[in-house]
């Protein structure tokens, strides 16, 4: 996996921008799809523009699952999950020693 950082063009009079981030969690996606590196692979994403991805790495036999924040549009509703902020509270407690 690899990182991109934020475009900081005018900054401070302007906020940061996110470049490039979409076409990289395509490209990681597919290469781990491929490689079957993870027992499945979760895309937490309401963006459109990465639909393709989900298709094509669901044909590697590698799970693929797509999450969003409840009331967010979804992707694929046949690999949707909605979490909600009890869900997210979960998921941030302190797992220090249990993993």
């Amino acid at each position: 996996m690899f990182q991109r950082p934020l475009a900081y063009r005018g900054w401070p009079d302007h906020p940061p921008v996110e470049k490039g981030i979409d076409v990289q969690i395509a490209c990681d996606m597919i290469q781990a799809a491929m490689a079957h590196v993870f027992a499945a692979l979760i895309l937490f994403s309401s963006d459109t523009d990465l639909m393709p991805v989900v298709e094509v790495a669901a044909t590697t036999g590698t799970p693929v699952e797509v999450a969003c924040w409840d009331g967010a549009k979804v992707l694929d509703g046949s690999r949707a999950h909605h979490l909600d902020a009890a869900d997210w509270r979960k998921v941030t407690r302190d797992w220090t020693g249990r993993v």
